[in-house]
C-alpha cells in the first residue's frame, strides 16, 4: 500500500510506463499522475497475462466441441 500526497511533485525526470511496454520521459509529474500510470500499467499487463494464460471468454479456440 502507497500512502501518496496528491498535489505533491516529484521533481526531475520520471520513465513513466505506457501502452505496449514503452515508456515516456516526464518532468517533474505529481505523485498522483505517477501512482495512476503504474496502476494503469499494473492492470493492462495483468489482463495480458491472463489472456494469454487462460485465453479470452470470447476466443474461438476455447469453445466446447
Amino acid at each position: 500500500m502507497f500512502y501518496v500526497v496528491n498535489d505533491a511533485t516529484l521533481p526531475g525526470s520520471h520513465a513513466i510506463p505506457i501502452a505496449a511496454g514503452n515508456v515516456e520521459l516526464v518532468r517533474d509529474i505529481s505523485r498522483d499522475a505517477l501512482m495512476d500510470c503504474l496502476h494503469s500499467e499494473a492492470m493492462a499487463l495483468s489482463t495480458e497475462i491472463s489472456d494469454r494464460l487462460f485465453g479470452r471468454p470470447d476466443d474461438p479456440d476455447l469453445s466446447d466441441s
